[in-house]
């Protein structure tokens, strides 16, 4: 199988720690969409309408599943509350 380009909505929310830690944001739902119009169409939608997520991503990863390879992501929208990038 031949590589071929996936593009993806990843929302987060924030996870209530034990104790005195800090709450967490983590991944709430990763969905793969048709195609980048549509990831930042629903990326903003979501940011815009949603009491659940504190913040959304859209990005395209290259991928080879036969290889196990997967590209680095490459990011649309970071939209709200969003992990920082390394």
């Amino acid at each position: 199988m031949a590589e071929e380009t996936r593009y993806i909505i990843q929302t987060y929310g924030w996870q209530a720690a034990k104790g005195r830690a800090p709450a967490k944001l983590v991944i709430t739902d990763t969905k793969e969409v048709p195609s980048e119009a549509d990831a930042i169409r629903k990326a903003e939608r979501i940011h815009q309408n949603s009491t659940e997520h504190v913040g959304v991503d859209a990005y395209r990863l290259t991928v080879d599943d036969e290889a196990g390879e997967y590209s680095e992501p490459e990011f649309f929208v970071r939209l709200g509350e969003v992990p920082d990038l390394d």
